[in-house]
């Protein structure tokens, strides 16, 4: 997204006692306040702000924490720019938070030293590390707690809104391209497997429409739907709620 859909904004709060806040970029601000209940109790957000003019969303947790999280364009919804990813299982993970949090931890000297570099890398935008359902599914089961907290701080901070597409749904597009290839059929526009649209964690269970590069620039629909996801993931990963696994 850019700045031209809210020209003269210069950015979008909204507080976790329920106060929604527009400021302009002459400074000038207005506010006004939800009904209750805008946050649950147990969330451990404190307010979330859209930065339009950067494409970010920009969390603060109730520990004084923050998370940005890139926004996708209507006109690229996976801007790698030849960046290599990484997708990194959970355990390594934990091993990055660790690094950063208790080096102790971590079992040897050159492991710790590795994910300093990969967490630098990542840091200077040289590679991307996305989150996926997966991940979200085994750090949510576990009730909070400060290491779990950490945990998912780093994943969010980290990856800054790149996602890995619902294995389901890549499973169906590895399908479909061969099927059309069999049959010399017209070759599928097939969405990125590592992207920054927020609905494309759970895509092939029906959360969200596939994210549209056709659509007006101007499309506050599709926007909204971004925000809304983006800030709603942020939330879920850091929830003090356990939500146990369901078996499959």
């Amino acid at each position: 997204m850019t700045d031209r859909i809210f020209p003269g904004i210069a950015s979008m709060s909204l507080h976790r006692n329920g106060t929604t806040t527009v400021t302009s970029t002459d400074g000038r601000a207005i506010s006004s306040v939800l009904p209750p209940g805008t946050f649950a109790e147990s969330s451990a957000i404190a307010s979330c702000t859209y930065l339009p003019a950067s494409s970010t969303v920009r969390c603060e947790t109730i520990q004084g924490d923050y998370i940005d999280s890139e926004i996708p364009s209507l006109t690229d919804p996976s801007p790698l720019r030849g960046r290599p990813t990484i997708y990194l299982d959970q355990n390594h993970w934990s091993t990055l938070a660790n690094a950063i949090y208790d080096p102790g931890r971590v079992h040897s000297a050159a492991e710790l030293e590795a994910a300093r570099e990969l967490i630098e890398l990542a840091k200077a935008k040289r590679v991307v590390l996305p989150v996926s359902a997966g991940h979200m599914q085994e750090t949510c089961q576990d009730g909070i707690d400060e290491r779990r907290y950490q945990r998912a701080l780093t994943m969010l901070q980290i990856s800054v809104g790149w996602r890995l597409t619902d294995p389901l749904a890549l499973r169906r597009i590895e399908l479909r391209t061969a099927l059309c290839a069999r049959y010399r059929g017209p070759d599928p526009a097939n969405p990125p497997a590592v992207t920054l649209d927020p609905g494309a964690l759970f895509r092939s269970r029906g959360a969200s429409q596939p994210f549209s590069t056709t659509s007006d620039p101007g499309n506050l629909d599709q926007l909204q739907e971004i925000l809304t996801t983006a800030m709603a993931h942020i939330d879920i990963f850091l929830d003090a709620e356990s939500i146990p696994a369901h078996p499959v």
